[in-house]
């Protein structure tokens, strides 16, 4: 039975522009990850822990090896420099501790060509299956961007290796194959 205080839905369009990072961050309160920074003279002042919502990446290293060799040391685990407190110059050391599930953001803009800020674009096979942040993760997902429509698509990878795009313009998950090109803005690994 219907109330009479009901009023009829209509159906309506919402436009969620934004950068998928931000996105993520704004859905998602979890951390994938802590960077941790100390320093290695005990008297020293400097260290702290920072939560962070996504894996950012060196672009540079990316558009000069590709996704798949660049992405791997495109993220730090570990680095160290020099102290920068007067009177110390002992080592800092930061590392990376991430959670069984992390998001690497890959909106990779390439300034060097010619037209200027082009998102650099590949195919499926060329993000990396496997990736070794302190431990071993493996790739479940990447969220491609379609510049045209700007609607975001969702490419999901089974253990087994097989692809299914899942999009909700179409009709259900579509399976594809590993040399679709694509415009990677994001990828998700869960440790195995």
């Amino acid at each position: 039975m219907k109330s009479s205080y009901c009023t009829s839905l209509d159906p309506f369009k919402l436009d969620c522009e934004d950068t998928l990072t931000r996105i993520w961050r704004k859905c998602y309160a979890e951390p994938v990850a802590y960077r941790g920074t100390h320093c290695d003279n005990i008297y020293c002042s400097v260290g702290n822990t920072r939560k962070l919502y996504d894996l950012a990446v060196d672009h540079h290293i990316i558009i000069d090896k590709g996704f798949r060799e660049g992405l791997p040391e495109a993220i730090d685990v570990c680095r160290t420099w020099q102290c920068k407190i007067p009177g110390c110059g002992a080592t800092v050391i930061e590392t990376l501790d991430c959670k069984e599930t992390v998001f690497v953001e890959l909106d990779i803009r390439n300034c060097r060509e010619e037209k200027g800020n082009r998102t650099l674009g590949c195919q499926l096979r060329d993000i990396p299956v496997k990736l070794d942040l302190g431990k071993a993760y493996r790739l479940i997902g990447i969220i491609a961007f379609i510049p045209d429509m700007k609607h975001f698509v969702a490419h999901c990878r089974r253990r087994t290796g097989e692809w299914v795009e899942v999009d909700d313009l179409s009709s259900g998950p579509q399976r594809e194959y590993d040399d679709v090109k694509v415009i990677p803005f994001g990828a998700l690994y869960i440790s195995r």
